[in-house]
């Protein structure tokens, strides 16, 4: 069987581990915070799916299973389908299938049932973690400890074979932007056992408040991590961003930034570039103009120098016109040198009557575009929800693509999917005729992707291409959005 470990924020394994990481502990998230976890079979054949969960403070564990998941298909669970696991259950998971398979985790306090709270919106979303997103060194570039009202925690998972302490570097300064950053360290107090969990904030290696940086957590075991970024004020909370820790093996001297927005519609975003390297890097950012007030366009930042594990922020640049949507790369020419980052997107500035959301995606190292993207969980008009996929081009020639929607054992295919070397292509509102005409669908208007449906997605193409999934709420539905980072095949 593949073997993939999971925990509460999570890691999908494809073709051997997989990690995912626990529910909450010593954080500061407030009350009411559940998970739903998605899994997809990538694979070619049907899939026999078992999950166990591992106690975050204690040596038990609990198992279930699922069986025949179809090709393309997905299942959907909750702590409480997981055989024997208690109620306030903390911890993490093991999968294991027969199949390849990709995960997502989403994390809110919305009122559900029994699940939630009373005035929770809350809700954050990351891509489950496979063995190609563990390693025995992560990188998160952003942490604040609580910078503003804004607070993050980490959650760190054991993704090996045996028992084994971790170490967390936090280099933190007082600003966006501060060019001496000093170093916190942490030690675990205990070892974690094989797929077990932990959880850290910055005030546990003595950092004080008003900082922000990032984090570096090594170990002699494999580890999978996310980070969770919140409000520390609210109670219940309204917002709730997500995303992996990132390994060496996903770091590059490129990375990518599908999406940038200055001030478009009263959204921005703010990119944050860690040097990963142990020596000091020259780091040069380009936005290319793709939308809005900058629909074509290059505008360069001059280069700076960051020392190691340091990282900076990037955020409404001057040189992009208010109202421009973009993309944009981070590079350096450092010989040995490495990189990665993150971005967070909000309402800059939420004032009165602003309803806040935001959202968080790591950026795309370079060297792993592929011709073929999976995106577990999609949601065309499901429960006063919306989901937007945008694929981005990062090949050197127009690229033609195919677009498959899989609802149960259904297949809803769109064809002649053209996006232009570089540029991105949103797959929002399916069900509109005039954006997406009846004869790109196989078998005509019979075929298109209907409302009120939950796909799998996969996206085929003949040049290299990324994606980032949005979710936002339509109607009445009070909720944050959320995101995740769409699979490389």
């Amino acid at each position: 069987m593949r073997k993939l470990i999971k925990s509460l924020p999570f890691i999908s394994v494809i073709t051997a581990l997989l990690a995912f990481t626990g529910v909450f502990a010593s954080d500061n998230l407030g009350s009411g915070f559940y998970t739903g976890q998605t899994i997809m079979n990538v694979g070619s054949s049907t899939a026999n799916i078992v999950i166990t969960a591992y106690d975050a403070s204690s040596s038990s564990s609990y198992n279930t299973s699922y069986n025949n998941v179809g090709i393309g298909s997905s299942v959907t669970f909750f702590v409480s389908d997981i055989t024997g696991a208690p109620n306030g259950f903390r911890g993490s998971a093991v999968v294991s299938s027969d199949q390849p398979i990709r995960a997502v985790v989403n994390v809110t306090n919305r009122q559900s049932g029994s699940n939630g709270v009373a005035g929770g919106t809350a809700a954050g979303q990351y891509g489950g973690i496979d063995s190609s997103k563990t390693g025995t060194t992560l990188f998160f570039p952003l942490a604040k400890s609580p910078f503003g009202v804004k607070e993050t925690a980490f959650y760190i998972q054991n993704a090996g074979s045996s028992s084994a302490t971790f170490v967390a570097s936090f280099t933190m300064g007082t600003n966006l932007t501060d060019p001496s950053p000093v170093t916190y360290v942490y030690t675990s107090p205990v070892a974690l056992g094989v797929g077990q969990m932990a959880v850290i904030i910055p005030a546990d290696a003595g950092v004080p408040s008003s900082r922000i940086g990032s984090l570096t957590v090594t170990s002699a075991q494999p580890l999978a991590g996310v980070v969770l970024e919140y409000d520390k004020t609210q109670n219940p909370n309204l917002i709730l961003q997500a995303t992996s820790g990132i390994p060496s093996s996903n770091t590059d001297t490129r990375i990518l930034f599908p999406v940038v927005k200055k001030k478009l519609s009263g959204r921005s975003t703010g990119l944050q570039v860690q040097n990963v390297s142990s020596i000091p890097i020259s780091v040069t950012v380009t936005y290319n103009g793709a939308g809005g007030t900058c629909s074509s366009g290059t505008f360069t930042e001059p280069a700076i120098t960051l020392n190691p594990k340091q990282s900076t922020t990037y955020l409404d640049s001057a040189l992009l016109p208010d109202g421009c949507l973009a993309s944009a790369e981070a590079s350096t020419s450092t010989s040995g040198g490495l990189i990665a980052g993150v971005v967070n997107e909000s309402f800059l500035p939420c004032s009165t009557g602003c309803t806040q959301r935001a959202t968080t995606y790591d950026a795309f190292p370079a060297n792993n575009s592929t011709s073929k993207i999976v995106a577990p969980v999609f949601k065309e008009d499901l429960g006063s929800k919306r989901s937007g996929l945008s694929v981005q081009n990062t090949g050197s020639a127009t690229a033609t693509a195919t677009v498959t929607f899989t609802v149960g054992s259904t297949n809803y295919v769109y064809q002649n999917l053209t996006i232009d070397a570089g540029a991105s292509v949103l797959l929002f509102d399916m069900t509109n005729t005039t954006t997406y005409p009846d004869a790109n669908w196989v078998g005509g208007a019979a075929g298109r992707l209907p409302d009120n449906s939950l796909a799998a997605v996969t996206v085929t193409a003949n040049q290299p291409i990324i994606g980032i999934i949005n979710e936002a709420p339509t109607g009445a539905v009070v909720q944050d959005n959320i995101n995740y980072e769409a699979f490389n095949q």
